[in-house]
Order: C-alpha cells, then sequence, then structure tokens
C-alpha cells in the first residue's frame, strides 16, 4: 500500500444530536480509527487516510477527518474489532460537514466496492486482510 496520510488527530466532540439524525438504522458507538481509501472516477485507489469514527450503524459510518470529502465520491473502510478482526467494506460520501477546529464530520453510506475494486485486492500473501495501515493496530486489545 501507499504512504499514509493520518487524519484521525483533532477529533472535536461532535454530538449525535447536533447533527440531524436521518439514518434507517440505529446508531451505536465505534470510536476507533478506521481506514480509508478513496477511489477515483477511474477506479485508482488513492493512498490511505487514518481516520476516527464516531459511530457506525447497519447501513453506514459517521467519521472526523480534518479533510473534507465530496458528496458522491466512493472508497472502501476498514474496520478494525478489539479482537484483531478486521474487514473492509465499500462506502458512499453522503454528507460532509465543517465541524470546529479544522475537522469534518463525514457520513459515509455502506455500499458495493467501488467499480474495479475487489475485495482479493485487499489480501496479503496469506490470504488474510491486509492492514491499510500499522496505526490501524492501535484498536486491538482496546
Amino acid at each position: 500500500m501507499a504512504a499514509h496520510r493520518d487524519e484521525s488527530e483533532h477529533t472535536p466532540e461532535v454530538s449525535a444530536a447536533t447533527a440531524p439524525d436521518r439514518r434507517a438504522h440505529p446508531r451505536h458507538a465505534y470510536e476507533a480509527l478506521v481506514g480509508l481509501i478513496l477511489v477515483d472516477e477511474r477506479g485508482t485507489m488513492c493512498p490511505p487516510l487514518v481516520v476516527r469514527a464516531r459511530d457506525l450503524s447497519e447501513g453506514g459510518l459517521s467519521i472526523i477527518s480534518r479533510r473534507p470529502i465530496e458528496t458522491g465520491r466512493r472508497g472502501v473502510v476498514q474496520l478494525v474489532r478489539a479482537d484483531g478482526r478486521h474487514a473492509v467494506a465499500g462506502v458512499e460520501v453522503r454528507h460532509c460537514r465543517y465541524v470546529e477546529d479544522q475537522a469534518h464530520d463525514i457520513g459515509l453510506k455502506f455500499a458495493p466496492l467501488p467499480e474495479g475494486v475487489r475485495q482479493e485486492d485487499f489480501l496479503d500473501a496469506s490470504g488474510r486482510i491486509a492492514l491499510f495501515d500499522p496505526l490501524l493496530a492501535e484498536n486491538i486489545g482496546r
């Protein structure tokens, strides 16, 4: 994988109550680092970003990033559980709002992997999903 950009610092307190709740599924607290790879319109994967998740639902994920991301942009997220298991999922940016202190609240809807991207693209030599970035290992054992 290419070099990452750590977008996880400067995580402001963003209350779920301050944003309109338009989700069809209940939100669950999920405060952890998440790997995000955006995919451009040609199917080219950008270098991984490390962002902080706020919460998660069956339909999507809310993240905080210093960098704004265009609504409609597609990509892949990697979630790492405290027990060390991790998975990748396709996402689409549903909203991006400036919050404070150069931070953006971004809503990601789970979606099929972007065209041209396959789950196999993220497997290591042993056939397991490789971490997008070593920083994601911080989630393990929390």
